[in-house]
């Protein structure tokens, strides 16, 4: 006779991590602060990231190294985004590359 058990996790790390990959499209992989907070010093510095602005002539720039807030990144306002808004005060940023 197989058994079969299911779980369901519930918590604000969970809500969180669900609506930080519902706000990640095409492959992005966003981080919050505190996680990348919580890496030692050492592997902390092999990861690049940071967030993408755009200058004043439109182009895409990456600043590294750095962070924001989910209300800053996206338009709360449209009905696609609604379900950040518990998420909008949260720093996170995008995980480009994790070096050997």
């Amino acid at each position: 006779i197989e058994t079969k058990v299911e779980f369901t996790v519930l918590g604000d790390t969970i809500n969180h991590a669900a609506r930080l990959s519902d706000f990640a499209r095409g492959g992005a992989i966003w981080a919050t602060k505190n996680l990348l907070g919580k890496l030692p010093a050492e592997n902390r510095q092999r990861v690049k990231f940071g967030i993408r602005r755009r200058d004043a002539e439109g182009h895409e720039v990456l600043i590294g190294a750095s962070y924001s807030r989910i209300a800053e990144l996206a338009n709360l306002d449209t009905p696609r985004n609604e379900k950040l808004c518990d998420i909008a005060a949260l720093p996170v940023t995008e995980i480009m590359e994790v070096r050997d």
